[in-house]
């Protein structure tokens, strides 16, 4: 991946995975200040309590989101593989995290500067338009995520998970 990243830019690999069609101004932004960067299996990338400058999109690769209670308990969040972001709550602000985010195996990513991502939200409106579905959209997630870790037993939740994340269970421990 690393000499086919270096030849391909950001705005390439986001189009082509986003599926969103980019202005030329847009690409210039884009590839002027988005970075890749790999990730080594077991990194954890953001702690609970920092506050992060960036979104993260997978390229290759797979990460865990998980909270730390009271007692040192890890409590698996979520999970997030390729064609997927990671980082989002600073697009809601910039308050520190309240989960960590792991890095399961190695991760090939394209740090992507909040200030970039809000400035584009201003002028490009399909930008805008994609951003405030994905929010939109996890924010139903979570809501569904809640009532079934409320509502359901371990057994319901292991299956909506095998249905939600279909061959992850191959890549990630029974443990999470």
């Amino acid at each position: 991946w690393g000499i086919l990243l270096m030849s391909e830019r950001a705005s390439i690999i986001l189009e082509k995975y986003t599926k969103l069609c980019f202005n030329e101004s847009t690409k210039c932004q884009l590839n002027d200040k988005c970075t890749f960067i790999t990730f080594p299996k077991n990194k954890i990338v953001l702690f609970q309590g920092e506050t992060t400058k960036s979104l993260y999109f997978i390229i290759t690769g797979l990460v865990r989101s998980y909270y730390i209670d009271k007692e040192g308990n890890d409590i698996t969040k979520s999970f997030a593989a390729e064609n997927d972001f990671f980082g989002t709550k600073g697009l809601l602000g910039n308050n520190p995290s309240l989960f960590n985010v792991e890095c399961l195996e190695e991760c090939e990513c394209i740090q992507i500067p909040y200030m970039v991502i809000k400035n584009l939200m201003g002028e490009n409106e399909e930008v805008y338009k994609y951003f405030s579905q994905y929010i939109i959209s996890a924010l139903g997630n979570l809501e569904i995520r809640t009532r079934d870790l409320l509502m359901k037993s371990a057994e319901e939740r292991y299956k909506i998970f095998m249905e939600q994340y279909p061959n992850l269970e191959k890549r990630v421990q029974q443990k999470y």
